[in-house]
């Protein structure tokens, strides 16, 4: 768990030892958060075969606080750098840290489209990515994280087949539409555990 860059540097050192020292070790390795990793680092970090699962939420809810009493207007530009290690082809993927922040993965594919504030505000904008790989994010990216990429995170045969119902397609809604997608229901193995209409599974 590491936000800060200096924090993100000394996880980093602590993994290129024990790869070095254990080569054949089961990745991935992890980075949680990585509110203030800098492009170097996330060079570094793919060199060694380290991903980061990258914590969205608070650029909704602290964004335009973070930018005017923490970092200023220069530094937030790179602040949660999801885009710039999509872009170098980091296999990352996102989270919400319960209880700070409460499970909404529409949030964070709304916060990953727009990296808007709950103010209205964009919060580094050139970190934004496309409905694809913020997707990907939360799903097969994320379940690969797990090592349960064979269990989770795609509907295929022989997996879990967890997933909800949504009222629409968030590949073809506009953006700033995605947190208004409703959700009909909720199926956990293959069974329905809860349904929109009645409340109930």
């Amino acid at each position: 768990h590491a936000q800060g860059d200096r924090t993100v540097e000394a996880v980093l050192d602590v993994y290129e030892e024990a790869l070095a020292a254990y080569p054949d070790a089961c990745r991935p390795f992890r980075l949680e958060h990585c509110g203030m990793m800098t492009e170097a680092q996330i060079d570094r970090a793919i060199a060694l075969g380290v991903v980061s699962s990258f914590l969205l939420p608070p650029i909704y809810y602290w964004g335009d606080a973070v930018r005017d009493y923490l970092f200023g207007a220069e530094r937030i530009e790179t602040y949660v750098p999801f885009g710039s290690a999509v872009r170098k082809g980091m296999r990352a993927s996102f989270h919400c840290d319960p209880p700070m922040t409460w499970p909404n993965p529409l949030l964070l594919l709304y916060v990953a489209l727009t990296r808007r504030s709950r103010a209205g505000n964009v919060i580094g904008g050139g970190q934004r990515v496309g409905i694809d790989e913020a997707l990907r994010a939360v799903t097969i990216d994320a379940a690969w994280h797990l090592g349960m990429a064979d269990k989770i995170g795609s509907l295929e045969p022989g997996k879990y087949a967890d997933f909800v119902v949504l009222g629409d397609n968030p590949r073809k809604v506009d953006a700033e539409d995605l947190l208004a997608i409703p959700i009909h229901g909720t199926w956990v193995a293959g069974a329905e555990i809860w349904n929109a209409d009645d409340g109930t599974h």
